[in-house]
């Protein structure tokens, strides 16, 4: 018992600020675990054990003591009345006096903590909100709480989960004004990025230094606030579309899309045109759906191709803008057929019908004129009319030559109908005509022709110089001057035939005198017929003349005076002589 009277003085000094400095102390220490009625000591003992005998003490006590503690005035018996709380008071005092020698005594009793306390927090829940990109900076978030004292109290606390990335770290402090109060802050030591995390769940843990299995745990709700610190960025960086001229005003030719990382207004978008790009104002966009429509008619053979910035501005308090490029290609609808041109030889469709196999005839161009640098814009050119004389031979892709393809004739055909037909390739084909006169130019390459192998001509004898005797004319299958002809006499030997003579022109072929039966009955010659063709050609024909004998002469005998004999036994009827006259035909005979 001594042993523990000077414990509890030693312990008991302690606490010397509760008493007063000149008093003598003595001290009990229970647990605050026990049960009312349950000893906590003997003052009487204690004090003679100390102090000596006689133990006669006057007690000083106040309510709170009289409320807790029973003590037994005569013997010193000191017990628990109620079940004492450390957490709410864990020390009590009251004096006494010594009678014997009117010494000042001052009794302690401490209330020894027992781990009857779970950490718990003043809040299971809070949420926060945090900018994203805020620099590291510490935010409380309230405090948890231990009763219990010393290893029983709140021995630590942890982030859960303790994921290293995470741009968060906790700490605490116990309060100043309350030694149980364990006071906590979050920590951001990392980036917050909207983007890429919008919200955290925390978890804080506090542990039981007693009973490390008591937690309790706080959840913290992180919400991390947009910035406009995104840039809207459109699905591509470039559209691209083809659009036919014949697109219709209000028709849309494409969509532009764009997102933004951002949330609320400062993702909300809007598109527009970059008018100094589309200086011909010639297409619009939606400025919610970012659907694009043509403003005016597009007019291939004026534009080809535009290439204009479209823009997606957010409408964060300093707005961003992106930036996409939308290229339209104007669809050529075929509207115009192809152009024809045709560069004759000489500058006139002819050519001499004697010209060889593969000569030149003219050269044809061809172009497209909605399409003038697409060499042709794939143009089929066709000859129509040719009969198989004529034929196309390609060049380039935009040239042929229209030359000879068979041996011509003039005089079988003078000239041909030609039709060039140019098919270009656009829906629809469209075609163009070029029709002209091909003429063949005459070289003399035919003779003058008489009608019949030879000719017979009457003419009576004793006419007069000049009289007709017959026109003769021939023809010539040439024309112009190789078909002009003139007209000579071709004397043949015994022929004479120099009692005719023709006309150089006509034909017509009358006597340059008389002509005498009774010299030539049948006069004949070669009428000769030459054209005026270089080389000059020429035909002849035999010309036979019937002299029609008149009665211009007397009959003479061929002899003045005829005898003859008869014999007498003579038949009658028989001939006994014949005479005839000089100019002797058979029937100017005569029997006697």
């Amino acid at each position: 018992m001594l042993l523990w009277f000077i414990l509890f003085c030693v312990f008991g000094f302690a606490h010397g600020s509760l008493c007063k400095t000149n008093s003598q102390q003595l001290t009990y220490r229970i647990n605050e675990e026990l049960n009312p009625l349950s000893r906590v000591g003997n003052i009487a003992n204690d004090l003679d054990s100390v102090f000596g005998p006689p133990y006669k003490p006057n007690f000083f006590l106040e309510d709170e003591i009289k409320n807790k503690f029973d003590i037994n005035y005569d013997t010193g018996l000191i017990r628990t009345k109620v079940k004492l709380d450390r957490e709410n008071k864990s020390l009590y005092f009251f004096y006494i006096d010594r009678v014997a020698d009117s010494s000042e005594i001052c009794v302690t009793i401490t209330v020894l903590d027992v781990n009857d306390n779970i950490p718990h927090f003043e809040s299971n829940y809070k949420e926060i909100s945090i900018t994203e990109g805020a620099p590291p900076h510490k935010l409380s978030i309230g405090s948890a709480t231990d009763g219990d004292a010393g290893n029983n109290t709140i021995a630590g606390f942890r982030l859960i989960p303790g994921d290293p990335e995470y741009p968060f770290n906790v700490t605490g402090s116990y309060s100043t004004a309350d030694k149980y109060k364990l006071q906590l802050t979050l920590g951001i030591n990392g980036t917050l990025d909207y983007e890429t995390t919008q919200f955290y769940s925390l978890y804080i843990e506090v542990y039981d230094g007693g009973n490390p299995s008591q937690t309790a745990t706080m959840q913290i709700d992180v919400r991390i606030l947009d910035t406009n610190d995104n840039t809207p960025i459109f699905n591509q960086s470039k559209y691209s579309t083809l659009v036919s001229e014949d697109t219709t005003i209000g028709s849309s030719i494409l969509e532009i899309h764009a997102t933004d990382q951002d949330s609320g207004e400062n993702a909300r978008i809007t598109y527009s045109i970059d008018k100094s790009t589309d200086v011909d104002d010639c297409f619009d966009v939606d400025p919610q759906s970012g659907v694009v429509t043509l403003k005016k008619m597009l007019d291939y053979e004026t534009k080809r191709s535009y290439n204009i910035f479209a823009f997606a501005t957010d409408h964060g308090d300093t707005p961003n803008k992106g930036l996409a490029v939308i290229e339209v290609e104007v669809a050529n609808v075929n509207e115009l057929p192809a152009d024809i041109n045709i560069k004759y030889n000489n500058d006139a469709p002819r050519i001499l019908e004697n010209a060889t196999v593969g000569s030149f005839v003219a050269r044809v161009s061809v172009s497209d004129p909605e399409s003038p640098d697409t060499g042709g814009n794939k143009i089929t050119v066709n000859l129509h009319g040719a009969n198989g004389m004529f034929k196309l031979e390609n060049t380039s892709t935009e040239t042929y030559i229209l030359v000879v393809a068979s041996p011509l004739d003039r005089e079988t055909k003078a000239m041909y109908n030609l039709t060039l037909t140019a098919t270009d390739s656009g829906t629809p084909p469209l075609s163009a005509t070029e029709s002209f006169v091909l003429l063949i130019d005459d070289v003399n390459d035919n003779p003058p022709r008489f009608l019949k192998a030879s000719y017979e001509a009457y003419v009576d004898e004793m006419s007069d110089a000049g009289s007709s005797v017959i026109t003769i004319t021939a023809t010539d299958l040439d024309i112009g001057v190789n078909a002009n002809m003139t007209y000579h006499i071709n004397a043949r030997p015994g022929g004479n035939s120099d009692w005719f003579q023709v006309d150089g022109k006509t034909g017509l072929i009358t006597t340059r005198g008389q002509v005498d039966c009774e010299v030539d009955s049948h006069p004949s010659f070669w009428l000769v017929a030459t054209d005026q063709g270089l080389p000059a050609l020429s035909s002849s024909i035999e010309v036979v003349v019937s002299v029609r004998d008149i009665n211009d002469k007397e009959p003479t005998f061929d002899q003045s005076l005829y005898a003859a004999s008869v014999p007498e036994n003579q038949t009658i009827n028989s001939c006994i002589l014949q005479v005839c006259h000089s100019s002797y035909i058979p029937e100017n005979v005569y029997c006697l």
